[in-house]
């Protein structure tokens, strides 16, 4: 796996986080529950690490070890590794960073709401350290998530990094979940375009946009990965992006 350099700034993110302050809401006669990791961080700037888990296998630098929300209602697979310079993550974290100039490939600026996102980095091209969720609560079923670019992947699109090139017109930064039943069957997946360059002059999406995953409502796990059209023999564009405000609905 390719470990990005972690040096791009985060400043250039101003999202915004409007949203209601209740978790529950009601949508139509049935309710909602948005998925929250908020007041689970004790200090400001800072991620939940651990060094719990197993290995994937002997020979990967990752371990695997899950993360379940306060209520226990969706499991996020989370996996960790020290590369020499400190601990990296794959899979699922949550954070509350907004400005870290050494660190900012995983980071997204503001939450959607409150002040703690979901950072994801999922790896399709070696295929053990995919972000996949899983609703452990049998009575919902997806509905859908914010969803934005990491600065590390804006910045890499934009002005290009010591992998990725900027992007020019006819490039796309794509993120599929796809939706998989108890049987672990797959049963469908749904697309979102992060950046679409119709021309040169296009921009990546900077700001939290809905992702509609009402499609996938019979999935009880979700496999979120990014593709980029800027590709060599693997993706040269950062696999960081984030979520917030992940919604189930009442079946």
């Amino acid at each position: 796996m390719k470990k990005l350099s972690l040096f791009l700034l985060v400043s250039v993110f101003a999202f915004c986080g409007c949203s209601d302050d209740n978790d529950e809401t009601k949508g139509g006669d049935k309710k909602e529950v948005v998925i929250s990791f908020e007041n689970q961080l004790a200090e400001t700037e800072s991620e939940f690490t651990t060094d719990q888990g197993t290995k994937v296998n002997p020979s990967d630098p990752y371990s695997k070890y899950s993360i379940t929300d306060p209520k226990g209602l969706v499991t996020f697979d989370h996996f960790y590794a020290d590369w020499g310079s400190g601990y990296s993550f794959a899979g699922f974290t949550y954070m509350n960073k907004t400005n870290h100039p050494y660190n900012a490939q995983p980071q997204c600026g503001k939450a959607k709401t409150g002040k703690v996102y979901l950072s994801t980095y999922s790896d399709a091209e070696y295929g053990s350290t995919l972000a996949i969720m899983t609703i452990n609560d049998p009575n919902y079923s997806i509905k859908g998530a914010w969803i934005t670019n990491s600065a590390g992947a804006y910045i890499g699109m934009t002005e290009g990094d010591n992998t990725a090139r900027p992007f020019i017109k006819g490039d796309k930064y794509t993120v599929t979940a796809t939706g998989y039943n108890e049987n672990d069957e797959e049963i469908g997946s749904v697309q979102i375009l992060l950046a679409d360059y119709k021309s040169n002059a296009d921009k990546p999406v900077s700001d939290w946009i809905w992702f509609d995953l009402s499609a996938l409502h019979k999935a009880v796990k979700i496999k979120f990965v990014p593709t980029s059209t800027d590709m060599d023999q693997y993706m040269n564009t950062s696999k960081y992006f984030c979520l917030d405000d992940i919604t189930l609905i009442e079946k």
